[in-house]
């Protein structure tokens, strides 16, 4: 059986994961050079209801590698409105994000409260292809998991 963590400890060992990042950062190169194809995610079909873009999707547009800024790449197959929501824990609060299609600050938020999920307000997403970035007040694409859904309401 495969038990959970139940404290994030990464805190304690901040060598260990400069280490850790360095060689995931190593290994996410190496994959993108062996499979280089820039395919968009799909988001909007009626067999997703939430399409989650974590970082094996995340495509780099700068030269300073892992932990640098970069873009999701979606296709947006039915336009509309749509939810866009974020997750982590390591966050130091307060902090702000803005939430970029296509390189334009489409939504802002502030969050001073931890939270599970924070949620930017529904945007509106044409149809097709489209760039999607999460970038903090920090001034980078800090990547976690962004969860986008189609706003049916």
């Amino acid at each position: 059986m495969i038990r959970s963590p139940k404290k994030n400890v990464i805190g304690a060992f901040p060598e260990v994961r400069k280490d850790l990042e360095k060689k995931y950062g190593s290994w996410i190169a190496e994959m993108r050079q062996i499979n280089p194809i820039d395919l968009p995610l799909f988001v909007g079909t009626d067999h997703e209801a939430e399409t989650v873009l974590t970082i094996q999707d995340w495509k780099v547009t700068d030269q300073t590698g892992w932990g640098a800024n970069g873009e999701w790449r979606l296709n947006c197959v039915d336009g509309g409105a749509y939810n866009v929501s974020f997750n982590s824990k390591e966050f130091a609060l307060p902090f702000s994000a803005e939430l970029l299609i296509d390189d334009k600050v489409v939504a802002s938020l502030n969050a001073d409260t931890p939270q599970e999920r924070y949620a930017f307000k529904p945007i509106d997403l044409e149809e097709g292809r489209r760039t999607l970035r999460v970038v903090l007040n920090d001034g980078k694409t800090n990547f976690w998991h962004v969860f986008v859904s189609k706003n049916d309401l």
